[in-house]
């Protein structure tokens, strides 16, 4: 499904005015489009990150991305490898690659973990457990919760 967006949550995002926002996209620096028969506009997400790409808006883009960006501890595991997909198992490993863009964070030491996530751009937790069994935690404004 093809998320779009209002000005004011790109606003929100992007922690500008709306007005802003109407500004970028009557400009033509912001693609979009508007609803037929009013002045609301619409931005669909590919053109938004398209936009915070290129505007150098990194950090907004991460904020945009949140729900593809997964922070995986797995304090059992002794050494990190390069490439995470290898330390994970196969069930979590096929059920997170049907996420279009995903992105996998994996960590040993949940200290640093945490630091990693302190910045709020990660969407979902999940740790492993020594069984094997892994238990799924999202964030919400920056906190883990159940």
């Amino acid at each position: 499904m093809r998320k779009v967006f209002r000005t004011g949550q790109v606003a929100a995002l992007c922690e500008v005015a709306p007005r802003t926002v109407s500004k970028w996209f009557d400009s033509g620096r912001l693609r979009g489009y508007r609803i037929p028969g009013s002045q609301d506009r619409r931005i669909p997400e590919e053109y938004l990150e398209q936009f915070l790409a290129e505007n150098g808006m990194d950090d907004y883009l991460k904020k945009l991305r949140k729900d593809r960006r997964f922070l995986i501890v797995d304090r059992f595991l002794e050494e990190v490898p390069e490439d995470p997909w290898t330390a994970l198992p196969d069930e979590l490993t096929d059920a997170l690659r049907t996420i279009p863009g995903v992105q996998v964070r994996l960590f040993n030491n949940p200290f640093l973990a945490g630091m990693e996530a302190a910045d709020g751009t990660y969407g979902i937790f999940i740790f492993l457990l020594s069984d094997g069994q892994w238990q799924e935690r999202t964030a919400s404004n920056g906190q883990v919760v159940t």
